[in-house]
């Protein structure tokens, strides 16, 4: 019996969702990093209107991942007006975020060689 409880606790940390202290912070870290890039796209395609600014909240909502944002950003960035001072304010702030998400993005990087 005592092997079979042994046996059994060793299967239960191999599972998924379970791991190092570390990893769960990590993912979390994560997770919280991406729903404040979300909420940031959010606050700026608030400001676009007509069928193009329901299509972006549409597509923003949607989004699971920071890599769905990151290909929605041209987009984004094109269809906010750029003379409104707001939409100036949203766009450092999504290149703020995205920078943050993304650091080799924000990053100048160059021809490196091998």
């Amino acid at each position: 019996m005592i092997t079979a409880r042994l046996g059994r606790s060793a299967n239960e940390t191999a599972l998924p969702g379970f791991g190092m202290p570390d990893e769960r912070l990590a993912r979390l870290a994560a997770r919280r990093a991406f729903i404040d890039l979300k909420l940031s796209f959010m606050r700026a395609i608030a400001d676009i209107e007509g069928h193009t600014g329901q299509l972006l909240q549409h597509k923003v909502r949607s989004s699971r991942e920071a890599i769905d944002l990151w290909r929605l950003r041209s987009a984004v960035f094109a269809a906010l007006p750029c003379s409104d001072e707001r939409s100036l304010l949203h766009k450092m702030e999504l290149h703020q975020q995205l920078g943050s998400v993304f650091l080799e993005a924000s990053e100048a990087t160059g021809f490196v060689p091998l």
